[in-house]
């Protein structure tokens, strides 16, 4: 409790200092601070703040080592997100950028810097690269006040790499970021205020309400989508506004309901009908699907309910596969299959690995799949299973028709043909997959 009652005796409200009429402020870090500022313009908006100009520069697990280096050799390997004031939304750039391009959009009143979260906690890994980032970031905005964003320690039973490297204890990992904090605010004069996150977010689990051994965190160490970001978020804007964070009632809308749908789902899957949860997953062709961190936070949501119930799950990737892959192989027990495959041999070949099953569609028999036979060459037999997608995706030589299972002979003879065998074995070995995908063996 002293530890906390120091940090955010040090965490000085912006708004007590005097700016010009719009507060610009940039974050020069990673995956960390993504997520204490992904809510912000939204928190921002629901304050009816408008003067507020927010910008991220962004490298997954960058250290103070590589942002200096990636700012001499002036390499464009930035993701840049950017909220103009009175907007209050985070828009993409559609190219990477160096650490110049955001340096030089005019001036900025507060610039925030941060280590990466595994050396967070190591006091050499800050020496001599902070000391080089503070003398280029002074150099291009001298007038910016420069602030830290103390890291937070990673969930009690994560996995990352750099773990071990705090004997696996979070209180340790904990009080050695918390040692470096008051060491570089002592002998860094240039440090004029800190966003205690990792303070704030190590309070909060020594509450009722924490999930541990989530700890709030979605994956070991980055931020849940829901408390872990949203605690993040009040972090920043307490420290750059001054609004005492009790004060704030604003929650993401799209976090409102989402407990209720689960339950409600949860009820349905008690039917004795229901063989599997889906379809769920990540869709990213249309823009104007929820953003992509919240389908990532539901799909996780919906898995869990998945392994919760026993269930296998039916997986939607459109143009999200990286991001598929990743959530799906962090569960190891679960299983189910990859709906319209529609990804590599490489992605398939993973997937069988895990035993994973993959879903053929009317779509094989389209004059352009042409890495169609590349992707069932990857798939051995009792991993293919046949679907419709009714009333979408029509066979040839039905495509532009509605769809039904009626036409599943013309996915059926494909597979066939690709794997060389005639069209009723591959009709019963579909068969029988599907059945001992769905638990129904001996019951159909």
């Amino acid at each position: 409790m002293l530890g906390l009652m120091a940090l955010l005796l040090m965490a000085t409200p912006a708004t007590a200092r005097k700016y010009g009429e719009t507060l610009r402020i940039l974050a020069i870090g990673n995956s960390f601070s993504d997520d204490g500022m992904e809510h912000l313009p939204a928190l921002l908006e629901n304050l009816g703040i408008e003067n507020v100009e927010l910008a991220r520069l962004y490298i997954g697990g960058c250290s103070l080592e590589r942002h200096v280096k990636c700012y001499n050799t002036q390499e464009a390997a930035y993701e840049f997100y950017h909220s103009k004031a009175g907007e209050n939304r985070w828009v993409k750039s559609e190219e990477m950028v160096p650490m110049q391009h955001a340096l030089e959009m005019g001036e900025w009143d507060i610039i925030t810097l941060q280590q990466v979260s595994g050396q967070s906690g190591k006091y050499e890994s800050y020496v001599p690269h902070l000391d080089r980032l503070i003398a280029i970031v002074s150099k291009a905005q001298p007038q910016a006040e420069l602030v830290w964003h103390m890291t937070w320690s990673y969930a009690k039973e994560s996995t990352h790499g750099d773990f071990p490297n705090y004997d696996r204890d979070q209180q340790k990992m904990y009080d050695a970021i918390t040692d470096c904090v008051h060491r570089l605010k002592k002998e860094f004069k240039a440090i004029k205020n800190i966003i205690p996150s990792g303070t704030a977010i190590q309070s909060l689990r020594q509450s009722a309400i924490n999930n541990s051994p989530k700890d709030f965190t979605r994956d070991g160490y980055h931020m849940s989508y829901d408390i872990g970001r949203y605690t993040a978020a009040l972090t920043w804007c307490s420290v750059f506004t001054g609004i005492d964070a009790k004060e704030i009632d604003w929650l993401p809308a799209e976090y409102l309901t989402i407990g209720d749908d689960i339950d409600a789902i949860r009820e349905l899957c008690k039917h004795p009908k229901v063989v599997a949860v889906g379809e769920i997953g990540l869709d990213y062709y249309w823009q104007d699907n929820p953003p992509r961190e919240f389908q990532e936070w539901v799909f996780r949501k919906q898995i869990e309910l998945a392994l919760e119930l026993d269930l296998p799950i039916i997986v939607h990737d459109r143009e999200a596969h990286g991001d598929t892959m990743r959530v799906l192989f962090e569960y190891p027990t679960l299983r189910g299959v990859v709906h319209c495959f529609s990804g590599s041999p490489e992605m398939a070949r993973e997937l069988v690995k895990r035993g994973w099953y993959l879903g053929f569609d009317g779509p094989v028999t389209y004059k352009n799949a042409k890495k169609g036979p590349e992707v069932l060459a990857e798939t051995p037999l009792d991993r293919i299973v046949i679907e419709t997608d009714a009333p979408y995706l029509t066979p040839v030589p039905y495509r532009g028709k509605r769809n039904d299972s009626r036409l599943l002979t013309y996915v059926i003879e494909k597979l066939a043909e690709w794997k060389n065998i005639s069209p009723e074995e591959m009709e019963r070995i579909t068969w029988e997959n599907g059945l001992r995908l769905y638990g129904l063996e001996n019951k159909i």
